[in-house]
């Protein structure tokens, strides 16, 4: 699987992700097949994706925002089976108001959110990969540039979160693009 955000336009629109499933043979052949994303908010790009059992999972995001060095960390989820070829988007109200806010300077977005909650924070930069039954988040960092080292899983079959413990140093991925 691969997704890549390439600039086409200018602003906070400038960013368009692209998404592909990548099939590698025993043969070491690569076959890339493009599909189209997930309905994601106007202007939120970074999403990475990680196969979970017979779905694709979209986490994460970010969307820029005036007068903010980065943007902010969205906490975007939404699943594509493979065998149907269609996206379904997990909605989370938190995020929602988390994604209107553009507060004052000194203003905290970590303010928002509570880190004893029943989800992760909105992150940037987390290590994402999957298993057989779920989606593993691991740090990042959190909106006011704070390491992260939490780590939680999300089931699909349920689709709840759960919090697993702390990493013992903070881990992070980098997006190519």
């Amino acid at each position: 699987m691969l997704t890549y955000s390439v600039a086409e336009g200018t602003g906070r629109n400038k960013f368009v992700q692209k998404w592909r499933i990548l099939t590698l043979f025993p043969d070491r052949q690569i076959q890339t097949e493009p599909i189209d994303g997930p309905s994601l908010p106007e202007g939120v790009f970074a999403v990475q994706i990680a196969r979970v059992g017979e779905l694709v999972v979209a986490y994460g995001g970010k969307t820029l925002c005036s007068g903010y060095r980065t943007g902010l960390s969205q906490g975007t989820l939404a699943t594509y089976s493979i065998l149907t070829g269609e996206w379904v988007t997990v909605d989370d109200k938190r995020d929602q108001e988390i994604a209107k806010a553009v507060g004052p300077t000194g203003w905290k977005f970590s303010d928002l959110t509570d880190r004893g909650g029943k989800n992760p924070v909105p992150r940037d930069m987390p290590l994402v990969f999957g298993t057989d039954d779920c989606l593993v988040v691991c740090g990042g960092l959190d909106n006011d540039g704070e390491t992260l080292t939490d780590t939680w899983e999300w089931y699909p079959a349920t689709q709840t979160w759960k919090r697993t413990g702390d990493s013992p140093i903070p881990l992070f991925s980098f997006m190519q693009g």
